[in-house]
């Protein structure tokens, strides 16, 4: 069932993996308590997906947001990663200014890097986004052989696997499909426009938005602009 809705659903799917009984907290969706929330990115349409809802979730008064993204050791500046570039650039303006909105950049050598990475980061949150997909790369190396639930990606197989030493409840996004195809990266949009990206730093500085600041989502659909 859970792989028939996320081939056929015209929308975007989230899957929710609730720790709320093993932290012996209210179940995440009706919890009242600050939240520290965590959102994982490697790249590609649902980790876009992931970013956008994180971003929208940095505007919540008990939710804190600190978005993790992971490079690979010694890749080349691809046109891929550069729109993943431009794409974090957005988030991280309209959210400049926001104090619940953190941008953290981490770069590994291979799958067993990240994959220490990420556990030992993990305890620190509350809630895990991430997006279900990601293309093959070679940082994914010594991990894809040990997946066990087909309906999830390389990541969140690992976050949701009953032996991952983790309290925190995982949300598994993939991005709005039309006709079994990937839509593309889920951009921002604003009033105004921000400038074009500097120059990348080191990325460990931190980033947030206004209250008042107004953007959407888009998503395009066949047939319309």
């Amino acid at each position: 069932m859970n792989l028939h809705i996320l081939e056929r659903s015209p929308c975007s799917v989230g899957i929710l993996i609730d720790r709320s009984v093993v932290r012996g907290t209210l179940p995440v969706l009706t919890s009242q308590t600050p939240f520290d929330v965590a959102v994982i990115f490697i790249g590609g349409p649902d980790d876009a997906e992931a970013l956008a809802l994180g971003s929208r979730m940095a505007r919540h008064e008990l939710a804190t947001v600190t978005v993790i993204r992971f490079l690979l050791f010694g890749s080349e500046n691809t046109k891929d990663r550069r729109h993943d570039t431009d794409l974090i650039y957005q988030y991280r303006h309209i959210n400049m200014g926001n104090e619940r909105f953190e941008y953290l950049e981490e770069v590994v050598r291979d799958g067993v890097a990240l994959s220490a990475f990420i556990r030992d980061m993990a305890v620190r949150f509350d809630l895990i986004l991430v997006g279900r997909q990601h293309q093959s790369s070679p940082i994914f190396q010594g991990m894809e052989q040990w997946r066990e639930h087909e309906e999830l990606g390389v990541i969140p197989d690992m976050l949701a696997a009953p032996d991952f030493e983790c309290t925190a409840s995982v949300l598994v996004v993939q991005q709005q499909r039309i006709g079994g195809k990937i839509m593309g990266h889920t951009m921002p949009t604003q009033q105004q426009q921000p400038p074009p990206p500097p120059p990348m730093g080191n990325g460990k500085e931190s980033f947030a938005i206004s209250n008042d600041s107004s953007w959407s989502i888009s998503i395009e659909k066949p047939g319309k602009v």
